[in-house]
Order: C-alpha cells, then structure tokens, then sequence
C-alpha cells in the first residue's frame, strides 16, 4: 500500500486531485491510503513519517506549504513531496527542500500521470527490500523502510513498523543477514534499529522515533559510526 497526504484547503482541488490518484493507481493495480489535511498545521501536528508521497498545497491559510516542507525536513529528508501552486515561479523555491516536483492548477490528469509514474519509479527503488515474516497466525511482507526497529523478546522478534508491531519467530541474526546493506545497526543484542529513524541520541540512549533504547557499551562505537556514516550519505535527502 502507497499512503499518501494531500494538504489542500480548496475542497474541490482535494477532491479532484483524490479521484485522479484513484484512477491513475487503479489502473496500475496499486492500493493507496489517502489523508486529507485543510491546513499546514493540522499536518505537521499528525506527521509521523507514516507516508510514502505528499501533496502540498503552497498557498494555504495560515501557515503556507513552503514554510511547513522546510518543517518537515527536520523531521524526514526522504519523504516525497509534490507541491500544488496556481503560480509555477512559487514552486521553484521547493528545490531548495528538495521537493520531488510541482504540479500546477487545476490538475490535469495527463500532467499529473507523467509526475506519477517518476513517483512509482523512485518508490519502486525504496520498496524493492522487502522481508517476509511468519507466525502461526499469518504470513506477512514488510518493507524494510517501513521498519522502525526489530526487537528480541521472549524467544520472539517484534518488528516495530510505521503501521504498528508485528510478532515472528525467528533469530535476529537471520533478519540482520536478510537486511544487510541497508541502513540498520544493533544498539545492543536486543534491538536492530533503522538508523533513519535515529532521532538524536543521550549518552548510552539512542531515540528511535519517539521510543529511547538502550546502547550497549561493546555496541555503542560501532552502532555511533554505522549512524554518521548513514548520515553522511544521506545529507541533503
């Protein structure tokens, strides 16, 4: 699933812009989750890294889109933004937050399709990791950036995802093997974290998303340089 925010206070463009996502990812046979927001506040208030691909309004009440994308990179730098304008020049500025494109009123559907399928192209490069999880219950796909941490607990593993914990059976090792090249490091033998949800860290506690873990003292100088690393080639996305 493809979760998707529009930030648009025109209930018509929202509404048209809804029906044309709806048609354009039905005829590619993909499911999408779409929230609606009227006000730049309102968004930023809810934000939880929990999309894939946001549309943003830049001429809103109150605090305008601009301002609330330069906000929204403090939290996440990869999240694809598309902004909506009635005046093309506007849209240049979003570069500088690195926006993924603009899209100008009223929405076309051609114009939009053509941004859309640059959209699935790049998401199709962020979703191709994925790992399959079983219990006795269900078989379950989760992909690995949805992934905020894996946890042992009680001979189980519990991943912690952007769409809420999952319980498998399994050894972390294997899941780190399975995970290998992507951004995740052990902050102790307990818990292997996706360093793009490293929020900040506090002696031996590393904040993952809202959620302080434990750093243990063997893991601390290897689990600090696996998260520099990832930030250093990540600065700027």
């Amino acid at each position: 699933m493809i979760r998707i925010a529009i930030v648009e206070d025109e209930e018509q463009a929202l509404c048209k812009l809804e029906e044309n996502l709806n048609k354009f990812f039905d005829s590619h046979d993909l499911e999408i989750n779409v929230s609606r927001y009227n006000s730049a506040e309102t968004f930023l208030l809810n934000f939880n890294k929990q999309y894939d691909l946001i549309f943003m309004d830049i001429n809103l009440p109150g605090q305008n889109g601009m301002d609330a994308v330069f906000q929204l990179r403090k939290q996440d730098k990869n999240v694809l933004v598309i902004f909506v304008t009635s005046l093309a020049q506007y849209a240049i500025k979003g570069y500088e937050v690195n926006a993924f494109d603009f899209v100008v009123k009223p929405v076309s559907y051609y114009n939009l399709a053509l941004k859309l399928e640059r959209v699935l192209d790049c998401l199709n490069k962020s979703f191709s990791n994925e790992i399959v999880i079983k219990n006795k219950f269900s078989i379950r796909r989760l992909k690995a950036s949805d992934i905020k941490y894996i946890e042992v607990r009680n001979h189980s593993l519990i991943y912690h995802t952007v769409d809420g914990d999952f319980t498998s059976s399994g050894s972390l090792k294997k899941v780190q093997d399975q995970l290998k090249g992507l951004p995740f490091s052990l902050c102790n033998q307990c818990y292997l974290v996706n360093l793009k949800f490293v929020l900040e860290i506090k002696g031996y506690m590393v904040n993952v998303d809202g959620t302080y873990l434990q750093i243990s003292h063997p893991k601390n100088k290897e689990f600090i340089h696996a998260l520099n690393h990832y930030l250093t080639n990540n600065r700027g996305n």
